[in-house]
């Protein structure tokens, strides 16, 4: 698993997490990987709470690029303020609201691999977009044809006061600047990284 910050933040120590294999989304990943996946999910959460004083907030998107290859893994995790946190669930269930889509709220798990599998069972080969709240839970949205990919960018993007990051192409960074945040994200991370 790799966790490289991501190229068009929305703030800063976002990050992508992608596991090296290249598999569609979460709930197909193989038992060791998905670990090992929950073990970067887990440092990062004490890493941006203990050096960042902020929640963690997970999203993963899987949508089926038919025609182009296939898809790889996409989970995105960025620190967010206290408040934010306790704001993110509200903040999605009005988004999805005014977008006419639902979420159904799925409770706090004991581990991630409990709610993989509560996922896995939900969704079975369909898309989906999965939110892991601050506090534990989760949203769950099955994705269709038409929807908007860029939907939890968009909310994400609201709830931290950055409605101008919501576009991710509008954001690229320069790659002197794409190494600056990769460095500075080194800094704090890296004693929480599971190979160190």
């Amino acid at each position: 698993c790799d966790e490289p910050p991501w190229q068009s933040p929305i703030a800063p120590h976002h990050v992508q997490l992608v596991p090296i294999a290249h598999l569609p989304n979460t709930v197909t990943l193989p038992e060791p990987t998905a670990l090992e996946f929950h073990k970067y999910l887990d440092a990062l959460k004490r890493c941006f709470s203990e050096k960042l004083d902020k929640d963690i907030l997970v999203y993963e998107r899987y949508m089926a690029l038919r025609g182009r290859g296939g898809n790889h893994c996409f989970v995105a995790a960025l620190p967010v303020s206290r408040e934010e946190g306790r704001r993110a669930g509200e903040t999605f269930h009005e988004h999805a609201k005014k977008a006419g889509v639902e979420f159904e709220v799925l409770p706090v798990c004991p581990t991630y691999e409990s709610r993989r599998h509560m996922v896995q069972q939900r969704v079975g080969h369909s898309e989906y977009l999965l939110v892991i709240l601050p506090d534990g839970g989760a949203l769950l949205q099955m994705m269709g044809k038409g929807q908007n990919l860029n939907f939890a960018r968009e909310v994400i993007a609201s709830l931290v006061g950055k409605p101008e990051r919501q576009d991710w192409k509008a954001c690229c960074m320069s790659k002197e600047d794409e190494q600056s945040s990769f460095e500075k994200f080194k800094s704090i991370f890296s004693s929480y990284d599971i190979m160190n």
